[in-house]
């Protein structure tokens, strides 16, 4: 049985009416964190390949086994991630994800050792940017847009 879509209701912010339907800051909000997300996942892993390799004299093939973690827990994650999301929405799991985006990279920074890149860039990166990114706007989006829904998810899936 399919559900109704509801009535459009605008959204009271204190006195203030917007405009428009708000459901678009939250698309602006997800594309934003998206981008990030990206950003600090496999897009601009790749510019630090060989200033590592220079700076620790690790092979090619060591570096690069940290973005297969980053993506294993990006994918190993999701079964997790998405109940919780239903559960709890976005707004937490997204300022979880964040947090723990901006902690790992902190600690990628500071790495000496292998082991610690893979694990604070591939293993803690990669859950938190699973939590801030794509898996997020999958589950919100839907929520927020019955009309215009896919014009929605195009636009937060353009940050990715």
């Amino acid at each position: 049985v399919l559900e109704q879509p509801p009535k459009y209701r605008p959204v009271k912010i204190g006195f203030w009416t917007p405009p428009f339907y708000y459901g678009w800051v939250i698309i602006i909000v997800i594309f934003i964190a998206e981008f990030i997300g990206s950003a600090a996942s496999m897009m601009g892993f790749p510019l630090f390949v060989q200033p590592l390799r220079e700076e620790f004299g690790w092979s090619l093939t060591t570096v690069v086994a940290t973005a297969t973690f980053h993506s294993m827990f990006l994918m190993a994650s999701a079964p997790i991630l998405g109940p919780l999301l239903d559960r709890y929405g976005g707004r937490p799991l997204m300022s979880l994800g964040a947090v723990i985006v901006c902690i790992s990279l902190v600690f990628t920074s500071r790495v000496q050792e292998i082991w610690q890149l893979w694990l604070f860039y591939g293993v803690t990166a990669g859950i938190g940017i699973n939590m801030l990114g794509h898996l997020a706007a999958s589950v919100v989006v839907p929520k927020w847009f019955i009309r215009r829904r896919g014009r929605a998810m195009a636009i937060t899936t353009i940050a990715n």
